[in-house]
């Protein structure tokens, strides 16, 4: 009897050929799971940096036309402006066109294909300035962020400042 039992134990060495591809298998998919829950949760940060990025970045032009209550004055897109550091004798419309080209470029250089844009929408009751913050997400995906803030004048002074220039 003896010898059955260790005859038994002789064939009984090791795994078998699909035993070990088995378990190789569920070992790949769970290292696989493991790595797509870890690649989306990158994914999710860096969008929320991002975002987070351009809420501060709309915030600061934000405060840059709080700063400045003058009627006369318009902070819309700086089309062919540049932004220089030297802005000496500039009116202050120009300074303001000036600060938007600046806050442009900072956009562009601190988000992916990063854009920044500002309108004045003066049908609105009181008119109010729409800024946009608009960018490249992780897997080709644009976002954007927009900040409606009071332009602080009211639609008569507006007129009443453009009629005077």
């Amino acid at each position: 009897m003896q010898r059955l039992a260790v005859g038994r134990l002789s064939r009984q060495r090791g795994l078998t050929l699909p035993e070990t591809a088995a378990a190789l298998i569920g070992l790949a998919i769970f290292i696989l799971s493991i790595l797509a829950v870890h690649v989306e949760r990158m994914s999710t940060s860096t969008s929320s940096v991002l975002r987070l990025d351009a809420e501060k970045l709309a915030r600061e032009l934000a405060q840059q036309v709080q700063g400045n209550r003058q009627s006369d004055v318009r902070y819309e897109n700086a089309i062919g402006v540049v932004c220089k550091a030297d802005a000496n004798n500039l009116n202050p419309q120009q300074q303001a066109l000036r600060q938007v080209a600046c806050w442009q470029e900072k956009v562009s250089a601190a988000l992916p294909s990063g854009m920044g844009a500002i309108s004045l929408d003066e049908e609105a009751a009181p008119p109010a300035y729409v800024i946009t913050v608009s960018w490249s997400q992780p897997g080709a995906r644009t976002a954007s962020y927009l900040l409606r803030i009071d332009a602080g004048f009211t639609a008569a002074a507006r007129s009443a400042a453009r009629a005077a220039n």
